[in-house]
């Protein structure tokens, strides 16, 4: 029971630091992704010039600011999994790896059918939808193995006492 725990604590240091990764590289996705689809900020060139900067200052910050939320989160649930994986006690998180989770699939599901409605971007489609299928197989894992890790734990605390 004891290996089991080790291994189960293991897997959630390895998969924190993939949801840490994994959120690093959504900002990246995301603001490459801003930067180079000219479409964006075309669409703010039908706005006169004052208007024009003033969506562009906002839609730069809304974006910023969703960009920071997400990582801080994926942050928050890497760091907490791998304080778990050590041993230390550790703030409820798995309510935000759960809702993360259902925000990934529906992301994943999005981008399937854009795929299919969309056939021009497919090549950047398809990579998109294989980093979020590997982000849900992750986030995933880690539920499993926190889960895991503290039914272990209440079992083995059930035995001592």
């Amino acid at each position: 029971m004891e290996v089991q725990l080790r291994r189960n604590q293991n897997t959630l240091v390895i998969v924190g630091k993939g949801v840490i990764a994994f959120g690093v590289w959504s900002v990246v996705k995301a603001v490459l992704h801003t930067l180079l689809n000219s479409s964006t900020y075309l669409d703010f060139q039908k706005y006169p010039e004052v208007s024009r900067w003033a969506m562009l200052i906002i839609f730069t910050t809304i974006l910023l600011l969703l960009l920071s939320l997400t990582l801080l989160l994926r942050f928050r649930i890497g760091r907490s999994a791998i304080a778990e994986g050590q041993g230390k006690k550790v703030k409820p998180y798995l309510g935000l790896a759960g809702f993360l989770t259902a925000v990934n699939m529906i992301s994943f599901g999005m981008q399937v059918w854009s795929l299919f409605h969309s056939p021009a971007s497919a090549s950047t489609t398809l990579a998109a939808m294989l980093v979020d299928l590997t982000s849900v197989v992750t986030l995933v894992e880690l539920l499993a193995a926190a889960v895991q890790v503290r039914k272990i734990k209440q079992q083995l605390a059930e035995r001592e006492s």
